[in-house]
């Protein structure tokens, strides 16, 4: 059963002190990346999940399956204004709410492109305050100027291909009065498009933000019927998304990816090797148990259960809150008494077989079952923070940045290095590259260590251009 907690995802299109006086109480995150709407409703099952800013390029965006999984969840989950528009014409036939005129616009097939939407922002220090405008805006304003009689038709579509044609950070209001000037307008145009500049801003993404923060108000307070939930397909690409890129909070409140908690810990843990292969032997252990003796029966999955409690030394009654604080949700906490169910299973036998596997979720199973992972995962989002603090310029070469985490001395370099990157399930050395930088630019903000310059390019695995492949996807 959801709660009463309703999430906004917002940031340029409406300013947060006007979306909290239309509704106070609702809690608000900033544009949603991938894994945030998982995330949020794993971990806060929210009454409903409004989507109206979202990040991409220096992110990957929100994944479709997770705004569908949280209406599996019985959340209601709404689209609006900018990536929240986008999503619920995407998704709308699958039970996400469409709201509002740039969503209308997407459905009918009047806007086609998704460019029309995108702008540049400040951080969140300065409150997402747009650095450029939207296509849809300058396109709402010069039409008004054309229902003003300031511009002809002919005269607004020119100005509009001029803005079309330019990259989306360079798409300005201001821009239409230097383009009309260019273009030789007389100055009695130039005049009435400032005064609508100044006065009559249509800005369809701020009116699409309201309308959805005020459905949410109209909202059941139910959940979402269960006739009306999509039935999410668990597909591998999906429960890859699942096990490595829900977000989980330390102790201190800061987040950070299932997955980073894996990578810092085979960066950062002097037992790294055993970690993984007893995550292989585990995952050997289960496939194989269910290709001898099929499914588990309720009886096995008692003994299961029984077995995990014993090992936390916990009552079994007890034994849900325990798994739940360590970021395992129902599914999940099902899965841990099924492994240990299959172990049983197997250990009365007289079988026993290895096989490799590459999973997040086995690693930190493992990391849960030696007590360690709330340790791991606290280390991993510290390490995340403090990385974010530094940005070196110019940006080092990927040969420096690995001689200084060489220097760290908590990691040996290994003789094949792509057969290790394939063994610890790494993906590219790109993406290896990426860990390693976290690493160094955290110690850099908390120690001041600098950097260890590379004299020569005294490792080449970074120059294939590899793409991003641990996702499975």
């Amino acid at each position: 059963m959801p709660s009463d907690i309703d999430v906004i995802f917002l940031g340029p299109s409406l300013d947060l002190d006007s979306a909290k006086q239309i509704l106070p109480n609702a809690l608000y995150l900033p544009p949603a990346r991938m894994g945030d709407v998982l995330s949020v409703s794993q971990r806060l099952d929210p009454h409903s999940i409004g989507l109206i800013d979202g990040s991409f390029m220096s992110t990957m965006s929100v994944f479709h399956k997770e705004l569908l999984y949280a209406i599996d969840q019985g959340s209601w989950v709404l689209g609006a204004g900018s990536m929240g528009a986008l999503r619920a014409a995407e998704c709308h036939r699958y039970g996400m709410i469409g709201l509002g005129e740039i969503f209308e616009k997407l459905v009918s097939g009047e806007i086609e492109d998704d460019d029309e939407v995108a702008l540049t922002h400040a951080d969140a220090s300065a409150g997402y305050r747009p650095l450029s405008d939207a296509f849809v805006t300058i396109r709402a304003t010069i039409e008004e100027l054309t229902r003003e009689d300031v511009l002809t038709v002919e005269q607004a579509n020119i100005l509009l291909g001029l803005q079309k044609r330019r990259w989306f950070p360079d798409r300005h209001l201001a821009g239409v009065i230097s383009d009309a000037k260019d273009l030789g307008f007389s100055k009695k145009i130039i005049l009435g498009i400032d005064h609508c500049l100044k006065n009559h801003i249509h800005d369809p993404k701020r009116d699409d933000a309201i309308l959805l923060l005020k459905s949410v108000v109209e909202l059941p307070r139910s959940p979402v019927p269960e006739e009306d939930r999509p039935g999410v397909c668990f597909s591998y690409p999906f429960q890859t998304t699942l096990s490595k890129d829900t977000l989980v909070q330390s102790e201190d409140g800061l987040e950070v990816s299932l997955d980073d908690i894996r990578r810092f810990g085979i960066l950062h843990l002097p037992d790294s090797v055993e970690i993984t292969n007893r995550a292989r032997l585990d995952h050997a252990l289960v496939l194989f148990s269910r290709w001898l003796g099929g499914e588990l029966s309720d009886e096995e999955l008692l003994d299961g259960r029984r077995l995990v409690a014993k090992h936390f030394g916990t009552d079994e009654k007890e034994l849900n809150g325990l798994l739940s604080s360590l970021d395992l949700d129902e599914q999940g906490m099902s899965r841990f008494i099924q492994r240990a169910a299959h172990h049983e299973r197997l250990a009365k036998s007289w079988l026993g077989i290895t096989r490799q596997a590459r999973s997040t979720t086995g690693y930190l199973d493992q990391l849960r079952l030696d007590g360690r992972y709330s340790e791991v995962k606290d280390a991993a989002a510290f390490q995340h923070a403090a990385a974010q603090k530094v940005q070196f310029e110019p940006m080092p070469s990927y040969e420096t940045m690995l001689k200084t985490f060489l220097s760290f001395g908590e990691f040996e370099f290994p003789a094949d290095f792509k057969e290790w990157l394939v063994a610890n399930d790494l993906g590219s050395a790109l993406e290896f590259g990426y860990s390693v930088g976290v690493a160094v630019r955290a110690s850099h903000a908390l120690f001041n260590t600098g950097l260890i310059q590379a004299e020569n390019e005294f490792i080449t695995v970074f120059d294939d251009d590899e793409p991003m492949m641990a996702r499975g996807r």
